[in-house]
């Protein structure tokens, strides 16, 4: 019998022993790259599949926000998991117990009804099939372009709210909330972004919080600059400007710091509004992240906001188009291979990440994963959206498992039967599991090389392998698998036409 080192590392996976890591960084165009987004990528979906949802009601984190559900349905959805997945399905309809009245999608009384909507529109929008939610996503824009800081508020274009998206609850607006808002507004109106009036607003807005004095912005903060940090972006353009670096976010003389995670947030909002990438504003953004080239930290924050930033990172550097990024000094990044790299050497071992430095609540394992896997999903060279997710997976290919056993000389029938009825027992444990079937060893060949028994296991994703790995039931059956197991073989694969 054929085996290979690729057998040899699922069953290593599939009995809980040991996993592998890539021990040099990857060539995004490699396949060790390839393993690594993979490997990194199905632990983070295992961990929010098993262990982050509230299975009462499909919830993520609901204490802290809807919007943390909406984000973890995206991540999912973005790194394979199909729409039609029974738990997809159920965080779906508690979402949509969000919808209001005005159309917003946020939880009752909330004063982040901007933040939620514009999250929930992209989960919403992502899971689309067959117009479902077109209703839903219609309201929800026309909620959105509503709030909108202009002239409705009595701020018109002269007013440094104008254009500008806050949480919800009217009091300023800022730079991530208008970047979220655009987000939402690419999802829905992506072929027509430069003919939009919300977005014409949306990019006035952004270009005054930007460290550039221009003839788009002539706010006192941009007479004095700290040094290194023209072209980068505040927090809030309103009253004297606000930043939300800490501490020392002012200089002396009253210029404000420029941060990583708004600097690329601005610069997405630059480049999802049509500005051309040879324009000034463009431009002097893209030089200071050239000067600012960090994954260790949040240029500018530290570890705070870390994994906020990785995200916006690489949802920007997907924007921008070019898998290296050349920095001051003349060196070649490829950000996708640095990132996926760094996000597997912070994983934890349950599949989560957390942020230590728990400002904007990053010390939530569900929020903190759903970044960290929406950000690996912008590292894919073709991300996998609600149309790879439902008819690729789903409907024209299968991933067989298939695992073979030889037991001890010693093992009695009564521990035989009772690993095959374990096994067999699986299925109804474990959702992602869509066919089983197993059997004795027959072939009158004589080539089986000890092995008896063959079960063959078929899932409809990756992602759903991924479930079905770590899931507690699987583990229970490897426990009394192991004590008579004399050896195994396991090799996976997508079955083809």
């Amino acid at each position: 019998m054929y085996k290979s080192i690729v057998c040899c590392v699922l069953l290593l996976v599939a009995l809980g022993t040991s996993s592998l890591r890539a021990q040099t960084q990857p060539d995004s165009r490699g396949a060790k790259f390839q393993q690594q987004l993979r490997q990194t990528a199905d632990k983070g979906v295992a961990y929010l599949l098993e262990k982050g949802r509230d299975e009462t009601d499909g919830s993520f984190s609901k204490q802290l926000s809807p919007a943390v559900t909406g984000l973890c349905i995206s991540a999912l959805v973005r790194n394979g998991v199909p729409v039609g997945n029974k738990k997809v399905q159920q965080s779906l309809a508690f979402l949509e117990t969000m919808v209001q009245p005005d159309g917003g999608i946020y939880g009752k009384g909330s004063h982040l009804r901007n933040y939620e909507t514009s999250v929930s529109v992209i989960a919403f929008h992502q899971c689309n099939v067959d117009g479902k939610y077109d209703e839903i996503l219609d309201r929800a824009s026309k909620f959105l372009k509503g709030i909108q800081w202009d002239d409705g508020e009595g701020h018109g274009i002269e007013s440094n709210h104008h254009g500008g998206q806050g949480y919800g609850s009217h009091e300023r607006p800022d730079l991530s909330n208008t970047s979220f808002f655009l987000d939402a507004l690419k999802e829905l109106e992506d072929d027509d972004m430069q003919n939009s009036d919300a977005v014409r607003k949306a990019l006035i807005f952004t270009s005054r919080c930007q460290n550039l004095a221009s003839p788009y912005n002539s706010a006192e903060f941009t007479e004095h600059i700290p040094e290194g940090d023209e072209g980068s972006f505040i927090y809030s353009a309103v009253g004297k400007g606000e930043t939300k670096v800490e501490p020392n976010s002012t200089t002396p003389a009253g210029g404000l710091r420029g941060y990583a995670s708004m600097t690329y947030a601005g610069l997405k909002t630059f480049l999802y509004a049509g500005v051309d990438k040879d324009d000034f504003r463009v431009k002097a953004a893209m030089d200071w992240i050239s000067r600012h080239y960090d994954l260790d930290s949040n240029p500018g924050m530290g570890k705070q906001g870390l994994f906020y930033y990785y995200h916006v990172f690489a949802k920007t550097m997907n924007a921008i188009g070019d898998p290296k990024l050349k920095d001051h000094e003349g060196v070649e990044h490829d950000w996708r291979s640095d990132l996926v790299s760094k996000l597997a050497s912070m994983q934890k071992s349950d599949g989560s990440w957390t942020n230590e430095h728990d400002r904007w609540y990053e010390g939530d394992p569900n929020l903190v994963t759903a970044y960290s896997l929406l950000a690996i999903s912008y590292c894919q060279d073709s991300p996998n959206q609600k149309q790879d997710a439902v008819s690729e997976t789903e409907s024209e290919k299968s991933l067989r498992h298939v695992v073979m056993f030889a037991f001890n000389d010693d093992a009695s029938k009564e521990q035989i039967a009772e690993v095959e009825s374990a096994f067999a027992a699986l299925p109804e444990k474990i959702d992602t599991i869509t066919g089983f079937e197993w059997g004795t060893n027959n072939s009158p060949e004589g080539l089986n090389d000890g092995l008896t028994h063959c079960f063959l296991v078929t899932f409809d994703s990756e992602a759903g392998r991924a479930e079905y790995l770590p899931h507690p039931a699987h583990k229970a059956f490897v426990d009394i698998l192991k004590p008579i197991l004399k050896k195994a073989v396991v090799i996976d694969y997508w079955t083809k036409d």
